[in-house]
């Protein structure tokens, strides 16, 4: 890659090069050339004195009308043509309430064990020798029913300990 002389930097930076000139040494920025934007940073620097100042007042004016313009034509969507008056977002748009119910569907999936059933389906006809084929049904059925298998016994448990004490 050729790299731009300390003095095109130096002339880009000023301001005095021509358009093709400039076009080359923008393009030459663009393709991420570590070292002439070494040296271009050196010639800011260089030139950091006599370069004009911002006028930082106008500049923040403006970044700060620009923000109001974008922030409110996103808090506000445009009034219809009936006359409606703008309204603020409605719940049912807010990101967090789409977090939510995408939270308590994976939920919903995951306890009633469909994760597992597809991965177990995955896996059998991806590799038809996979362990899970050669688990008992008892190791392979989803989770949610093991639960409910145990807690349908512990509820059996607790009766039965509770007909015990009423026959005493």
């Amino acid at each position: 890659m050729n790299h731009m002389p300390r003095e095109t930097w130096l002339a880009y930076v000023r301001g005095v090069l021509t358009p093709e000139e400039r076009d080359g040494c923008d393009t030459h920025l663009a393709e991420d050339c570590a070292t002439c934007f070494e040296i271009y940073l050196e010639a800011l620097e260089e030139l950091a004195e006599v370069l004009p100042q911002p006028d930082t007042a106008s500049l923040q004016a403006s970044v700060m009308k620009q923000w109001d313009i974008e922030h409110r034509s996103a808090a506000f969507p445009p009034a219809r043509q009936t006359g409606i008056h703008l309204h603020p977002r409605s719940w049912f748009q807010h990101p967090l309430l789409h977090y939510g119910v995408a939270a308590a569907i994976t939920m919903l999936l995951m306890g009633t064990g469909t994760f597992q059933f597809l991965m177990g389906s995955v896996s059998a006809a991806v590799d038809p020798d996979h362990p899970d084929l050669a688990r008992p049904a008892a190791e392979t059925e989803p989770y949610s029913v093991r639960w409910m298998e145990k807690t349908v016994g512990l509820l059996d448990r607790i009766e039965s300990k509770r007909e015990r004490e009423d026959n005493r």
